[in-house]
């Protein structure tokens, strides 16, 4: 939570808006057996924002390994924080 601003938002396809803080805390109880592989980071002329292309990996309570690639935009105040976050993924083929 160190790398976010206080007021900074999380904008989830599976969870709506919330603050960052409301977001992550019930994530960390949940995500148990999760993990992420950078692929790419993209910036472009704004500075403050930048996307992050990653795998995700899920193993499910079947035993069965689940990945899928997310791409998370993050934005940035003048001291460094998130302020917001934007996820995207799309989980249509997992079936």
């Amino acid at each position: 939570m160190a790398l976010f601003s206080e007021d900074a938002t999380v904008h989830s396809p599976t969870a709506g808006v919330k603050s960052a803080r409301d977001f992550f805390a019930p994530l960390l109880e949940r995500s148990t057996g999760t993990t992420f592989s950078v692929r790419d980071v993209f910036s472009g002329e704004d500075k403050s924002k930048f996307a992050v292309l990653f795998d995700y990996k899920k193993t499910l309570p079947d035993g069965k390994t689940k990945i899928f690639p997310c791409v998370d935009i993050f934005t940035f105040d003048a001291d460094g924080k998130i302020t917001e976050l934007k996820i995207i993924f799309d989980t249509k083929n997992l079936g």
